[in-house]
């Protein structure tokens, strides 16, 4: 089914929106980055600079917020857990962009905040190394 407005775009399975690689300007050399000279060569990367730095906390997000009781409302996010495949997912999203399955039943849930644990340097969270 296309809409008007965008009619190089499709609905596709579960509901999700997937243009063309055509459309974005990619091949399916995008999918074999890293994997291949052609795809990895159509794929630059810029250098990363490495300084050796060690996190600046040794620890864990949960470690992290006992120490710092308070930052607790910093260090989480309100989410909804899909019952089928178990993705954190928006409290406003009515079905699970994963799976598509409805979450009207799902309760609310609260997930560790990554992107502060970034800004504290936290050494490693419940879902990240």
């Amino acid at each position: 089914k296309a809409y008007s407005f965008y009619p190089q775009i499709r609905l596709r399975a579960r509901a999700r929106m997937e243009p063309p690689l055509a459309f974005v300007g990619a091949t399916e050399l995008a999918y074999f980055a890293g994997l291949s000279a052609a795809g990895t060569e159509y794929h630059r990367t810029i250098p990363q600079k490495t300084n050796g730095a060690k996190p600046l906390f040794q620890g864990s997000v949960q470690e992290f917020v006992a120490k710092h009781p308070q930052l607790e409302v910093e260090f989480r996010n309100e989410a909804k857990r899909c019952p089928s495949c178990d993705k954190s997912c928006a409290t406003i999203l009515p079905f699970c962009n994963g799976c598509n399955h409805n979450l009207a039943d799902a309760p609310s849930e609260y997930t560790e905040n990554v992107c502060m644990a970034f800004v504290y340097g936290v050494e490693r969270g419940s879902r990240f190394p």
